[in-house]
C-alpha cells in the first residue's frame, strides 16, 4: 500500500503535520485541525518534502504572532492596507508590514515581510496567512523571485513582486493564491 505514491506522499505529510501540530501552542478545534492539514498540503501530493517541512518551519516561525499586539511587538508594526476584497473572486484581510524586511532581498522561509490577518464574522481578526514582498524598483533578478518552488506573481497595483502562504485560513483557490474565497471584508 504504501508503494503508492499518493501514499507515501500522503503518510508523509501526516508525519509533517504531527511535528507542526506539536510545535504549535495554539489549542485547536478539530475543524481548525483539518484545514491545517488542508493548508499544509495534505491534499496535495505535489509539495515536495523540502516544501512540506519549509511550511513546518514557517508555522513553528509564526505561532506566537496570532495575537496582533505579539506581531506588532515583532516589529510587523505598519498597517499596509485596510482590508482587502475583491466581490467574487475573494479576499485578503489586512495587511501589517515590517518595513525593515522589504529590502530586495532574496526572500527566507523564516523572514516574511508581511503578516495577513482575515476578519472573522465576529468581527475579530485572526493571522491567515504570510506574505513575501519585494518592490518591483530593489529587485535586480532577471527572473521573478521563487520560494517553497512557487514564482512570485506581480502587483502592479502596488509595485511589487508578491507571494501569499495561506497557513491559517484555507484557501480553496489553492495554498499559494492571492486572493481566498473563504475571506470576506464585507
Amino acid at each position: 500500500m504504501l508503494d503508492h505514491p499518493v501514499s507515501r506522499a500522503l503518510v508523509g505529510a501526516t508525519l509533517v503535520l504531527g511535528a507542526v501540530a506539536a510545535c504549535d501552542s495554539t489549542p485547536t478545534a478539530p475543524e481548525a485541525v483539518a484545514d491545517q492539514a488542508v493548508a499544509a498540503g495534505a491534499e496535495s501530493p505535489a509539495l515536495t518534502a523540502t516544501v512540506l517541512k519549509d511550511l513546518a518551519s514557517l508555522r513553528a516561525y509564526a505561532s506566537p504572532l496570532h495575537k496582533l499586539a505579539r506581531a506588532m511587538e515583532a516589529g510587523f508594526d505598519t498597517p499596509l492596507t485596510e482590508c482587502r476584497d475583491n466581490p467574487g473572486v475573494g479576499g485578503m484581510g489586512y495587511h501589517y508590514g515590517n518595513l525593515s524586511r522589504i529590502d530586495g532581498a532574496v526572500p527566507t522561509v523564516l523572514e516574511p515581510e508581511v503578516l495577513v490577518y482575515a476578519p472573522r464574522s465576529n468581527g475579530k481578526i485572526d493571522l491567515a496567512a504570510v506574505e513575501y514582498v519585494i518592490p518591483f524598483g530593489l529587485w535586480a533578478g532577471a527572473a521573478p523571485p521563487t520560494l517553497f518552488e512557487e514564482t512570485f506573481r506581480a502587483n502592479t497595483g502596488d509595485g511589487v513582486w508578491q507571494l501569499h502562504v495561506w497557513l491559517w485560513r484555507h484557501n480553496p483557490a489553492g495554498l499559494f493564491e492571492d486572493w481566498n474565497p473563504a475571506v470576506s471584508c464585507g
